[in-house]
């Protein structure tokens, strides 16, 4: 799995002309040089790691390993692995510059030194510094890294081949083989842990070829850690797979986010694998918002009305179906068939919030009403204590139809401003849902409008 982590380590095989004073063992490979001195690598280590550094950079960065890990990394690199020089250079660079030079390009300090793995080597022939760059005899260079070198007289080329780097990549090819998943569910499964964990390079792995190729640049870009820090995927879940007719299966995928502050919504992607080469490979990845990703959307606003509607209740069964859906640019709109069984959500009638305020107003007001008024009061009171026992005791079965509108921004996130509900009354029509019917209001509200209910009586009755 982590062979997108060690492209760059191919095998070291050059044909130029010669000479080529030039060599450059990491082909131009930018070093965060900051970020492993941050990490506790040394300069001299990172000098010497040479094109083996962008390796251990890209391993910290993806969260492959962490600072501890890295020594020992280092020091492993370093022991079996002849290290590489980078060329040295005029200007802003990672590595000190060269020492002036007199006009006829000869050191002006003195004369260079090569060290490599801490002993000192005699390239014999000596080395001299032009236009900023260090010329040493290219066979011995590369010899001395541990590399094979070959003279081709007929075309005057060099190759130079690093089997070490060969025998590595060939190591990593075959271990993403045998780590690659067997089946469709696990290669998505895979992959939707490497998008959790922002790991770029765990999810280029499960890539068919042709999408490695497509994505390639946008990981580098990123430095192989995909997603922010900030919201971060908390969870995932596969909602739906399907096999195609080609024998391809899409799944459809949920990330849901997280903030140091709370839930940050979701996003859905579609994702379809397809067999090659003995293993599953997902061919496509598809991140549009669509009807299925805004259908869970107005479904999470309906369930949070529900909740809202019956919080007073103690809910037995809840089923919300969805009975069609509307969409038209940015807007949407659903209807949907709610069935909840319930009880009151209190052991005693004296416990439900608006009997509370009944009887309150009886105690506090009892001395003070007229036979008439306290006659009335006792009568409602009691009324409603054999009212809400049969609603205590026998569970209540409420059906309605439920329509809810709502706009959605240009990425399908939904404008919660724009969330209106629609209830269907008698004749079938939808009307506007009124928020202010009783089941919505606060335990204290309901209280209050006991108590008031029973002081209307009171004045009532002169």
């Amino acid at each position: 799995m982590l062979l997108a982590l060690f492209l760059i380590l191919i095998p070291v095989v050059a044909t130029a002309a010669i000479p080529d004073p030039a060599f450059k063992a990491v082909n131009g490979t930018a070093i965060d040089i900051q970020f492993l001195l941050d990490h506790g690598l040394t300069m001299a280590q990172i000098k010497d790691l040479d094109y083996y550094a962008p390796v251990v950079e890209m391993l910290l960065k993806t969260g492959q390993i962490n600072k501890d890990q890295a020594s020992t990394l280092v020091e492993g690199l370093l022991a079996h692995r002849p290290a590489e020089a980078e060329p040295l250079k005029e200007g802003p660079a990672p590595f000190p510059p060269p020492s002036p030079r007199s006009a006829a390009g000869e050191p002006s300090t003195g004369p260079l030194k090569f060290v490599i793995n801490n002993s000192l080597l005699d390239p014999g022939v000596t080395p001299r510094i032009i236009d900023g760059r260090v010329m040493v005899p290219a066979r011995w260079l590369a010899e001395a890294l541990g590399a094979r070198v070959e003279w081709d007289g007929a075309t005057r080329t060099i190759k130079i081949d690093d089997p070490e780097s060969d025998s590595l990549r060939r190591q990593l090819t075959l271990l993403e083989k045998a780590l690659t998943p067997k089946s469709p569910g696990e290669t998505v499964q895979s992959w939707a842990a490497g998008v959790k964990n922002r790991n770029g390079a765990w999810q280029y792995a499960l890539l068919a070829p042709a999408l490695k190729e497509k994505c390639r640049p946008n990981y580098e870009r990123m430095g192989w850690v995909t997603g922010v820090s900030s919201p971060w995927v908390e969870k995932y879940t596969i909602l739906e797979q399907k096999e195609e007719p080609e024998g391809s299966w899409r799944f459809t995928v949920q990330f849901d986010l997280m903030t140091s502050t709370g839930p940050a919504g979701s996003y859905i992607n579609h994702v379809t694998v397809q067999h090659q080469d003995g293993s599953w490979y997902i061919t496509g990845i598809d991140s549009t918002w669509d009807q299925w990703q805004l259908k869970v959307q107005l479904q999470k606003q309906v369930e949070d009305l529900v909740a809202r509607q019956y919080q007073h209740y103690r809910l037995l069964d809840t089923k919300i179906d969805l009975q069609s859906f509307y969409q038209s640019g940015f807007q949407a709109e659903a209807v949907y068939l709610v069935r909840v069984s319930h009880l009151l959500g209190v052991d005693t009638p004296a416990e439900w919030p608006p009997q509370k305020g009944r009887l309150h107003y009886l105690e506090e007001n009892r001395a003070r009403l007229t036979p008439e008024a306290l006659r009335k009061i006792e009568r409602q009171i009691a009324f409603w204590q054999q009212e809400l026992q049969e609603y205590i005791t026998e569970p209540q079965e409420a059906n309605e139809f439920l329509k809810v509108t709502a706009r959605f921004d240009s990425r399908g996130r939904l404008q919660k401003d724009a969330v209106q509900f629609f209830i269907e009354d008698a004749v079938g029509q939808y009307i506007p849902l009124d928020m202010n019917l009783p089941y919505f209001k606060s335990e204290a509200e309901l209280i209050q409008q006991g108590y008031e209910e029973m002081r209307q009586l009171a004045a009532g009755a002169g």
